[in-house]
């Protein structure tokens, strides 16, 4: 499992970053939303991602399926963001 986080200067920028990439990737809305702003990839290719941002900070949580398990991905990205400062 990889996370790799992304501070930016204003609130507003990562807001807006994460909209974009969950629109222009075309990543799917999550079943039980993390933050204000999340979506996932759809997996085919074998890399499943979740992005989500809180207050300056933008998420990604992602691991690839040749790896062993990382359980349940969703659940990992919604403790991630448990432990952002909000």
């Amino acid at each position: 499992m990889r996370v790799v986080q992304t501070i930016f200067q204003e609130t507003d920028a990562a807001e807006r970053e994460t909209k974009f990439v969950c629109r222009t990737a075309k990543w799917k809305t999550l079943p039980a939303p993390i933050g204000d702003v999340s979506c996932a990839s759809p997996g085919d290719d074998g890399i499943h991602q979740i992005l989500f941002h809180e207050g300056r900070e933008m998420v990604l949580v992602d691991y690839r399926a040749d790896n062993p398990p990382a359980g349940d991905l969703g659940e990992a990205a919604a403790k991630i963001y448990a432990l952002l400062p909000h």
